[in-house]
């Protein structure tokens, strides 16, 4: 389910060799989640699921989408597992 679309001054971001962009990130939430984390673009170093509660300190981009998102659950009609509780909340 499509849950928001971000960008903007707050998701710019600048390279070490100083390269900039700025990115433009949808954001979705899935039901339900399973197989094997797979390393495709040879930047990861680990990959791994975490649950909400126990998430390791994030980049600002990450750290913001997440902000929205523990506000969004905590304001709108859907749990956590994407299952719908009642009306669909006002999306900014």
């Amino acid at each position: 389910m499509f849950l928001n679309l971000f960008s903007g001054k707050d998701f710019f971001f600048e390279y070490p060799n100083g390269d900039q962009l700025y990115s433009v990130v949808a954001l979705y939430q899935a039901k339900e989640v399973r197989g094997e984390l797979v390393m495709l673009d040879g930047e990861s170093t680990k990959l791994q699921y975490f649950s909400l509660d126990d998430l390791p300190k994030l980049e600002k981009r990450a750290a913001a989408i997440l902000k929205w998102y523990k506000g969004f659950i905590s304001a709108s009609a859907f749990d956590r597992d994407g299952s719908e509780q009642g009306n669909y909340p006002k999306m900014v």
